[in-house]
């Protein structure tokens, strides 16, 4: 559990890193408020919406521990998030009995940051004409009409949304690594007869000579990785047979010229080599 908790903690500059280069590369580009505080203000929001990424799948990865498993119900809470994060479905369109999952979900806050952020600049502070949303200015009726908080405590409280959502994610992570199972197969339970001879056995396998570990260690290393311990296994008054033919004709090289049983064709071949001068009795 430590480990995990350095390891998150180490990766925040690089969080920091990302956040900062992408948004230096998208805002002036995308023509948002050239104001130098936004700027910052907007850098703040994608850092804390990474952080809180990051937290959220680390803890999908902790409980769900398979690839799979975790792959599928990750590209579920992807839908959840951003289907009630404000910017597909308004909060004006959905219905009451799904409201809290648009109060719940991370991404909204994120959307609010950003919203609030952008459409509270000076150059979107124009009075409102639009009779029938009631904000002075266009910047505040869009964030009206939207659904998104109207004023700039919406920004901050948004901001610390985000922070509370990132501790819950890692506080929820630890627990799901203390306290549920690992993931895999389960392991056997062995008795303490199964488990002394275990123990001998290892003792004499450490007995035998340096130069066989070697040469196993190097066959272990070359090999395949089999899932089970490999045995060697020893046949005694094994007898092996093979079905040679009854008459086999070669040529000088090895070539043959016949090979087969016995029968008439045999006999007719037999009798021509024989009739050769020099060559001795086949039979």
């Amino acid at each position: 559990m430590d480990i995990w908790t350095c390891n998150h903690i180490l990766k925040i500059p690089f969080s920091f890193l990302d956040s900062f280069m992408w948004t230096s590369v998208t805002y002036y580009v995308m023509g948002f408020a050239p104001a130098a505080g936004r700027f910052f203000s907007q850098f703040l929001a994608y850092f804390l919406t990474h952080q809180m990424a990051v937290a959220m799948f680390r803890l999908l990865g902790a409980i769900l521990k398979t690839m799979v498993v975790a792959n599928t119900f990750g590209m579920f809470s992807l839908l959840i998030v951003f289907l009630f994060g404000g910017f597909l479905i308004p909060r004006q369109d959905i219905k009451p009995w799904w409201i809290w999952g648009y109060w719940i979900s991370p991404m909204m806050y994120s959307n609010n940051a950003i919203s609030i952020n952008e459409f509270l600049a000076t150059r979107w502070a124009s009075p409102n004409t639009d009779a029938n949303i009631d904000a002075p200015t266009i910047g505040k009726a869009i964030l009206k009409f939207k659904g998104y908080f109207g004023g700039q405590w919406g920004y901050w409280l948004s901001i610390g949304s985000m922070i509370g959502f990132i501790i819950l994610f890692n506080i929820l992570f630890l627990c799901a690594l203390t306290f549920l199972s690992p993931g895999g197969s389960s392991n056997a339970v062995v008795s303490d007869d199964e488990d002394k001879k275990k123990s001998t056995d290892q003792e004499q396998m450490h007995q035998v000579p340096h130069g066989t570990n070697e040469a196993a260690n190097r066959r272990t290393q070359t090999g395949m990785v089999l899932p089970f311990q490999p045995l060697s296994l020893s046949f005694n008054h094994m007898n092996y047979y093979v079905d040679m033919p009854a008459l086999l004709l070669l040529k000088r090289g090895g070539r043959v010229i016949y090979a087969g049983q016995l029968g008439v064709q045999s006999r007719i071949l037999v009798e021509y080599f024989e009739a050769i001068p020099g060559v001795p009795k086949i039979t």
